[in-house]
């Protein structure tokens, strides 16, 4: 019996460069990001459809952006080996992330908080990108958290506790 390789065999349990753990992390991410952004568009759906009409109906669109986003990176995207350059792929991954959560809460339709939300972009790149994008990501995220801080805080005259 011939064990070597041909067209005709199968070679199940061969791990191929596809198959890497860094191809099936960074697949998982993308999927994940498909059904955060479904969710969206399903939650922000029914609350700016059904429940309360009145409310802010650029948050769907922006929704349906962001799943159209996340669904193109998915499908179309390539995972690229890691390294110390921030390319335009982390641009549509973690900076369009980041400007959907951000500006979901700052218009915080349906009393949603969507500041965990962030974290998702800042996981993207602790696990997948290098120690820059990382720590990038980190303080960019410390800084948005900072200013929406700051600007709820000045929307209140004297202590908001009553």
């Amino acid at each position: 019996m011939n064990h070597s390789n041909s067209t005709t065999e199968l070679d199940f349990g061969l791990i191929t460069p596809e198959d890497s753990a860094s191809v099936r992390l960074w697949r998982g991410f993308m999927t994940a990001r498909v059904m955060i952004s479904m969710v969206l568009v399903v939650l922000l759906g029914v609350t700016t459809h059904g429940l309360v009409p009145a409310q802010n109906r650029w948050v769907l669109f922006i929704c349906i952006g962001y799943f159209a986003a996340t669904m193109g990176v998915r499908l179309f995207a390539r995972p690229r080996q890691l390294g110390a350059t921030i390319d335009i792929q982390w641009i549509f991954t973690i900076g369009i992330d980041i400007f959907v959560f951000a500006t979901l809460q700052y218009l915080q339709v349906a009393s949603i908080n969507y500041i965990p939300l962030l974290a998702l972009p800042l996981l993207l790149a602790s696990v997948l990108g290098s120690m820059l994008l990382a720590l990038g990501t980190a303080a960019g995220l410390t800084l948005l958290l900072l200013m929406e801080a700051w600007t709820f805080g000045l929307g209140f005259q004297g202590d908001p506790v009553p």
